[in-house]
């Protein structure tokens, strides 16, 4: 099968509403444990285990067609597992590429088509949600993560 043709299925999937209740399944998911952790007084680092447990536990609930599916699954990258070190005016820094990734796969007939994962940071303020950029580790971070500068994995690190 050509790409063109495989594009052509995966858009016919997304619009069924299979897909529909899959997406809201799984935002709504999310979204519950989220709610949970602030309710529960969670740390950071225990928020991002609660939804990577959530997400890994959805993977027998992907959308399929007759011949496509649909699986997630996340990875817990907080801390040293997504250090990097980068250039940050003039000098090299390090500073955590992200908390969590989502990793999405989209397959045909068994074959893995397309595969594409998002890093995502949390930040949690007892008081309110805000990012507090007082400090030069605040700072660095927000640049790595708003102008995605060339950086490179540190020992230890995932990437």
């Amino acid at each position: 099968m050509n790409i063109a043709e495989c594009l052509r299925n995966y858009l016919q999937l997304v619009e069924t509403e299979a897909f529909a209740k899959y997406e809201k399944d799984f935002s709504c998911r999310i979204e519950q444990a989220l709610s949970q952790s602030y309710m529960g007084d969670f740390a950071e680092p225990d928020m991002v285990t609660e939804v990577e447990n959530i997400v890994n536990k959805t993977n027998g609930m992907g959308a399929r067609s007759d011949r496509f599916s649909i699986s997630t699954r996340s990875i817990f990258i907080h801390g040293t597992k997504s250090q990097v070190e980068f250039e940050y005016y003039g000098r090299k820094t390090r500073r955590e590429l992200g908390d969590l990734i989502f990793i999405a796969a989209i397959l045909y007939e068994g074959q893995k088509y397309f595969e594409r994962f998002t890093i995502s940071q949390f930040k949690k303020d007892k008081k309110k949600v805000v990012w507090t950029l007082g400090s030069k580790s605040s700072r660095e971070q927000l640049h790595l993560l708003s102008r995605f500068p060339t950086f490179r994995g540190v020992r230890g690190s995932l990437v």
